[in-house]
Protein backbone atom coordinates (compact mmCIF):
# COMPACT_ATOMS: atom_id res chain seq x y z
CA UNK A 1 0.00 0.00 0.00
CA UNK A 2 1.21 3.47 -1.07
CA UNK A 3 1.32 5.93 1.38
CA UNK A 4 1.75 8.86 -0.95
CA UNK A 5 -0.97 7.67 -3.58
CA UNK A 6 -2.33 11.08 -5.65
CA UNK A 7 -1.23 13.17 -7.93
CA UNK A 8 -1.83 17.12 -8.12
CA UNK A 9 -1.06 20.22 -10.34
CA UNK A 10 0.50 23.27 -8.64
CA UNK A 11 -0.34 26.54 -10.51
CA UNK A 12 2.90 28.68 -8.87
CA UNK A 13 2.02 32.27 -9.21
CA UNK A 14 5.21 34.93 -10.66
CA UNK A 15 4.42 38.28 -11.65
CA UNK A 16 7.03 38.84 -14.75
CA UNK A 17 6.91 42.67 -16.08
CA UNK A 18 4.44 43.68 -13.98
CA UNK A 19 2.25 41.17 -15.25
CA UNK A 20 0.52 37.72 -13.07
CA UNK A 21 1.34 34.48 -15.05
CA UNK A 22 1.11 31.17 -13.38
CA UNK A 23 3.50 28.47 -14.21
CA UNK A 24 1.69 24.80 -14.28
CA UNK A 25 3.78 22.02 -12.79
CA UNK A 26 1.88 18.36 -12.05
CA UNK A 27 3.72 16.47 -8.83
CA UNK A 28 2.94 12.44 -8.53
CA UNK A 29 3.51 10.57 -5.11
CA UNK A 30 1.55 12.74 -2.70
CA UNK A 31 -1.08 12.69 -0.54
CA UNK A 32 -4.03 15.16 -0.45
CA UNK A 33 -6.38 14.86 2.11
CA UNK A 34 -9.63 16.74 1.73
CA UNK A 35 -11.54 17.85 4.66
CA UNK A 36 -15.60 18.65 4.55
CA UNK A 37 -16.80 21.14 7.10
CA UNK A 38 -18.97 23.93 8.36
CA UNK A 39 -18.63 26.13 11.04
CA UNK A 40 -22.02 27.74 12.95
CA UNK A 41 -21.68 31.58 13.15
CA UNK A 42 -23.87 34.04 13.97
CA UNK A 43 -24.97 34.56 10.64
CA UNK A 44 -25.13 31.02 10.18
CA UNK A 45 -23.02 28.12 8.87
CA UNK A 46 -20.30 28.75 6.65
CA UNK A 47 -18.33 26.26 4.93
CA UNK A 48 -15.10 25.30 6.74
CA UNK A 49 -13.56 22.92 4.40
CA UNK A 50 -9.92 23.08 3.43
CA UNK A 51 -6.98 20.55 2.28
CA UNK A 52 -3.95 19.48 3.48
CA UNK A 53 -1.09 17.93 1.09
CA UNK A 54 1.57 16.33 1.82
CA UNK A 55 4.85 16.32 -0.68
CA UNK A 56 8.01 14.00 0.17
CA UNK A 57 10.99 16.63 -0.69
CA UNK A 58 12.34 13.87 -2.85
CA UNK A 59 9.35 14.23 -5.29
CA UNK A 60 9.08 18.18 -4.88
CA UNK A 61 12.53 18.72 -6.32
CA UNK A 62 12.65 22.09 -8.36
CA UNK A 63 8.88 22.85 -8.20
CA UNK A 64 7.96 25.81 -6.66
CA UNK A 65 5.14 26.24 -4.03
CA UNK A 66 4.17 29.36 -2.19
CA UNK A 67 1.39 30.93 -0.43
CA UNK A 68 -1.47 32.34 -3.66
CA UNK A 69 -0.52 29.44 -5.25
CA UNK A 70 -3.52 27.44 -6.71
CA UNK A 71 -3.40 23.55 -6.24
CA UNK A 72 -5.72 20.86 -7.73
CA UNK A 73 -6.07 16.93 -6.94
CA UNK A 74 -5.02 15.22 -10.67
CA UNK A 75 -3.33 15.73 -13.01
CA UNK A 76 -4.71 18.42 -14.97
CA UNK A 77 -4.17 19.80 -18.43
CA UNK A 78 -5.91 23.44 -18.51
CA UNK A 79 -3.88 26.65 -18.20
CA UNK A 80 -4.62 29.22 -16.82
CA UNK A 81 -5.05 32.53 -18.57
CA UNK A 82 -6.51 34.90 -16.24
CA UNK A 83 -6.88 34.29 -13.02
CA UNK A 84 -7.08 30.71 -10.75
CA UNK A 85 -10.77 31.15 -10.92
CA UNK A 86 -10.92 29.44 -14.50
CA UNK A 87 -10.37 26.26 -12.59
CA UNK A 88 -13.29 24.52 -11.45
CA UNK A 89 -11.40 22.14 -8.39
CA UNK A 90 -8.73 24.66 -7.58
CA UNK A 91 -7.60 25.93 -4.00
CA UNK A 92 -5.90 28.56 -2.86
CA UNK A 93 -2.54 27.97 -0.98
CA UNK A 94 -2.42 29.52 2.52
CA UNK A 95 0.44 27.96 3.99
CA UNK A 96 3.23 26.26 2.67
CA UNK A 97 5.64 24.41 6.01
CA UNK A 98 8.59 22.70 5.21
CA UNK A 99 9.40 19.77 7.32
CA UNK A 100 12.64 19.06 6.84
CA UNK A 101 13.64 16.18 9.68
CA UNK A 102 16.13 14.48 7.59
CA UNK A 103 15.95 11.38 5.52
CA UNK A 104 12.90 10.23 3.40
CA UNK A 105 10.71 11.50 6.33
CA UNK A 106 11.68 14.92 4.86
CA UNK A 107 8.50 16.72 3.20
CA UNK A 108 6.48 19.87 2.71
CA UNK A 109 2.84 20.23 4.24
CA UNK A 110 0.81 22.55 2.04
CA UNK A 111 -2.47 23.97 3.62
CA UNK A 112 -4.82 25.19 1.27
CA UNK A 113 -9.08 26.70 1.59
Amino acid sequence: MNMFPHTITIYHKEKQNGVERWLRSVVSGVLWNENKGSVMRKTGASSADDVTVYIPMAVLKDVQIADGDTIVKGDIAQEIAKSPKELAQGHLVTNVDIKDIGGAQAHCEVSAK
